[in-house]
């Protein structure tokens, strides 16, 4: 398996994960606009952070660590934070829908 390949694959079971986080614990969804830009700094800190973590966890343990226990849990993070900005902005256009 290629590097490219295998680098989709995360990102599609991030992107799972999240998804599945979204429909199985609807009270994490954040409600207010201040929780959602909260989530979005968030994100954005996982996303500068989450590429030195992974030198410095690969380094010692190993890729394999750093993959499932930096790479998976960021991607993760920055794909659930868009997918309850989504929402959010659903339930804003629709409130009555919700």
């Amino acid at each position: 398996m290629s590097a490219q390949t295998f680098m989709l694959f995360l990102a599609v079971a991030s992107a799972l994960l999240a998804l599945w986080i979204v429909v199985r614990f609807p009270r994490l969804n954040p409600e207010s606009g201040r929780a959602v830009t909260v989530a979005l700094v968030v994100a954005a800190l996982v996303f500068l952070a989450v590429p030195p973590a992974i030198g410095l966890v690969g380094v010692p343990l190993g890729g394999l660590a750093a993959i499932f226990f930096v790479a998976l849990p960021g991607c993760t993070y920055l794909f659930l934070a868009v997918a309850w900005l989504m929402l959010y902005v659903g339930r804003a256009i629709a409130p009555h829908l919700h």
